[in-house]
């Protein structure tokens, strides 16, 4: 018996969508592929059939996540009492899901890993070209003075044996435009 004091929007409603097993054929179940449509699978089959269709019925779970296909497989072993062939081949799965799980893991660990390598690398790099650009830019504006247009120029530059070369022929150049023509 229902309070008649308790507004009627604070009621449970009860309603529910009535899902009929058999009304899904396994052609259909199959297309499907889902826990939910295997264990519909199950329920509509024999064990004979469940022998037959044995990797039909195991590919509606394949894609599931290790943690579903454990709680399918409890569910499955309980309605059979035994385990059985099937039982064996779920575990498979958990076995393979749970294995590739892993090596994704240390996968990205390993490309974490190199990513970070490469970044210390690169930063060495430009911390060399950066040094070399800043002693070209200095000893060329001591001998011969430099616009902000050719200490771009230089700037811009991040090719080491442009910069060495630079480096190298300053000391017997004339003039500033030997150097800068080696950045054209």
């Amino acid at each position: 018996m229902i309070k008649s004091d308790i507004p009627i929007k604070y009621l449970p409603d009860f309603s529910y969508f009535k899902i009929i097993e058999n009304s899904f054929s396994n052609e259909r179940l199959l297309k499907i592929k889902n826990a939910v449509s295997a264990i519909f699978f199950v329920e509509n089959s024999s064990p004979e059939d469940l022998r037959k269709e044995i990797d039909n019925f195991i590919s509606l779970i394949e894609n599931e996540s290790p943690e579903i296909i454990e709680v399918f497989k409890s569910w499955f072993n309980n309605l059979l009492g035994v385990k059985s062939e099937i039982i064996e081949k779920i575990e498979n799965i958990k076995e393979v899901k749970t294995m590739f799980a892993t090596a994704l893991k240390e996968y990205r660990k390993s490309i974490k890993t190199e990513g970070k390598i490469e970044g210390k690398i690169e930063g060495k790099i430009e911390g060399k070209i950066e040094e070399k650009q800043f002693t070209l830019i200095k000893q060329l504006n001591k001998k011969f003075g430099l616009s902000d247009e050719e200490v771009l120029k230089i700037k811009n530059c991040g090719d080491t044996d442009k910069l060495d070369l630079a480096l190298e022929e300053i000391l017997f150049v004339e003039n500033k435009q030997n150097i800068l023509k080696i950045f054209n």
